[in-house]
């Protein structure tokens, strides 16, 4: 018997964690879980959260070992942790002002102890969540790396703000900063510095922003910046931060940036026919799916780019897109046009171009005499076509 089944064939690894910390491998949004299938070429990662059981499928064995042995040592340090019970206090005053110890720090906004749990360690401190939005007057883009350039400390001023309807506890840097002018005294105040200038065309804002704010993230981490801010009327862009060399970096890379899509050509050919399956180019790879090319732009411009949303991808559920484009291991994709949503966006589909291609052979048939010929491997279209024929 063969001692490692064979690279095309899916491999299963299962082990098991601690339920309680299935949240340290999922990671804020999903961002950590994300992460390590796309690390480790992994087809999909399922955590059970009653009993802890962890099912890690792909296609490399040693992949698969590397990402059970990745997993089990970033729960080490959890696992020896004592859970505390809660708090059992008395709860903040709603109102007063408290300066808390930054207890964690996530995508969404950073916890916050305000009253420290008894110097026995019974029970834990009294935390509360400051929002990103609660964190400044502006609009903060990074909430770590505001953090880390901006307070410059692990001391916060907040304000208790009391419960949320679904009982969350809640404070606000911001309501602090409304009702005080000047310094905080309790932050590492470091000395901020800003860089201001314009951009031609205020509506171009989106270019610097990016999908779901990816590319205005990107930027304030590649050149530690503090926050952006990019005014919709004005056009006037704020950069904030700690290196002034950086900021004019970063000013010079967004100018580019804006230069590159201003100059970039428009696709104006004519526009794809809804229902016809085409055979593009993948584009572009993100978390959400892949953009393919379904009509070339040859080298007057651009082609004509549609979605193939993540869930559009496959028949099955597919967990990540890299890992799912590259176990393919082809750059074109054989998809269904859908034609544009309500907001003008081109979308199609490869599962409903299996499923179409399934339930008429003939259309795989059309498809395969409709390629050029490929001088190297006649024989495997001579055997595509065969076989299409013989399922009719």
């Amino acid at each position: 018997p063969r001692a490692e089944l064979a690279p095309t064939v899916p491999k299963l690894r299962t082990f098991k964690i601690n339920p309680a910390l299935k949240g340290k491998i999922i990671g804020a949004g999903g961002k950590q879980v994300r992460t390590i299938i796309e690390d480790f070429e992994l087809s999909g990662l399922d955590i059970d959260a009653e009993s802890g059981r962890v099912e890690v499928t792909g296609f490399d064995s040693e992949k698969l070992d590397e990402a059970q042995t990745f997993m089990e040592e970033l729960l080490e340090e959890f696992d020896s942790t004592p859970l505390l019970p809660p708090y059992e206090g008395p709860p903040p005053d709603v109102g007063q002002i408290y300066t808390g110890k930054i207890t964690g720090i996530h995508d969404f906004g950073c916890f916050v102890e305000l009253i420290p749990g008894p110097e026995d360690m019974s029970t834990r401190g009294f935390e509360s969540l400051c929002h990103v939005s609660d964190l400044a007057k502006e609009k903060v883009r990074n909430c770590q790396g505001y953090i880390k350039s901006v307070i410059n400390s692990d001391k916060i001023e907040v304000m208790y703000m009391g419960e949320t309807d679904g009982g969350k506890s809640k404070c606000s840097r911001k309501a602090v900063l409304e009702g005080q002018n000047g310094t905080l005294v309790a932050e590492g105040n470091a000395n901020i510095a800003q860089l201001t200038f314009k951009i031609d065309d205020p509506s171009k804002k989106g270019v610097i922003v990016g999908r779901g704010g990816k590319t205005i993230n990107s930027i304030i981490g590649t050149y530690e910046l503090a926050n952006i801010n990019v005014n919709d009327e004005s056009g006037e862009v704020v950069l904030s931060g700690v290196d002034e060399d950086k900021m004019e970096a970063a000013k010079t890379y967004i100018l580019e940036l804006l230069k590159d899509a201003t100059e970039s050509k428009k696709y104006d050919g004519p526009t794809p026919d809804v229902g016809k399956i085409y055979e593009g180019k993948v584009t572009g790879i993100h978390n959400f799916g892949c953009f393919v090319e379904l009509v070339s732009g040859g080298g007057s411009g651009q082609g004509f780019d549609a979605l193939c949303h993540i869930s559009e991808l496959d028949i099955g559920r597919v967990a990540s897109t890299k890992a799912f484009v590259d176990e393919l291991g082809t750059e074109t994709l054989q998809v269904y046009y859908t034609g544009k949503d309500a907001r003008g966006r081109a979308n199609c589909s490869r599962k409903k171009a299996l499923e179409v291609m399934s339930e008429d052979p003939m259309v795989e048939i059309l498809n395969c005499l409709g390629k050029e010929s490929d001088s190297e491997q006649p024989e495997k279209e001579s055997d595509a076509i065969a076989e299409a024929i013989e399922s009719v």
